[in-house]
C-alpha cells in the first residue's frame, strides 16, 4: 500500500513541475509571441474532459476492490481486475497519442517526429514498469 503521504508528496512534486512548465511557457510566449487556434484549445479540453473521465474510472476500479475468501473468487477478482487494468491503459494510450496530434498540428511539426517522439515515450515506459517489476522482485 502506498502511504497517504507518499502519495501527497508525489502529488505536490507534480503540481510544481507542472507550474514549472506552466511559467516557461508563458515566459516563452511573451517573449517570442505566438497565435493560439481555438479549435485546439477546444480538443485539448475534449481531451482534460477524457482524463477526466478515466481517473473517474480508476477511482470507481479501485473501490469496487473488495477482499474475498473462495480461490475461484480471488481467480475472477484477479482476473477481471487485470482486465480493467488493460482497458485504462489503452484508454491512457488513446488520450496521450490524441494530445501529441493536437500539439504537433498546433506546432506544425512532421509526423515523423511526432512518431518518433510516441516510440520513445512507449519505450520510457516500458522501461519504467520493468525496471520497477524487477527493483521489486529484488528486494
Amino acid at each position: 500500500m502506498v502511504k497517504i503521504s507518499s502519495l501527497l508528496i508525489g502529488i505536490i512534486i507534480v503540481g510544481m513541475v507542472v507550474a514549472g512548465l506552466g511559467l516557461f511557457m508563458g515566459e516563452m510566449q511573451d517573449n517570442y509571441g505566438g497565435k493560439y487556434n481555438d479549435s485546439l484549445i477546444t480538443d485539448l479540453q475534449a481531451e482534460v474532459n477524457n482524463v477526466t473521465i478515466l481517473t473517474n474510472s480508476v477511482q470507481a476500479n479501485v473501490t469496487e476492490i473488495k477482499t474475498k475468501s473462495g480461490i475461484t473468487d480471488l481467480l475472477g477478482d484477479f482476473f477481471g481486475s487485470g482486465y480493467s487494468a488493460l482497458k485504462i491503459t489503452m484508454s491512457s494510450f488513446n488520450i496521450m497519442d490524441s494530445i501529441i496530434g493536437i500539439a504537433s498540428r498546433g506546432l506544425g511539426v512532421p509526423s515523423f517526429f511526432v512518431d518518433g517522439f510516441k516510440t520513445i515515450i512507449i519505450i520510457l515506459i516500458v522501461i519504467g514498469v520493468i525496471l520497477a517489476a524487477l527493483l521489486k522482485w529484488a528486494v
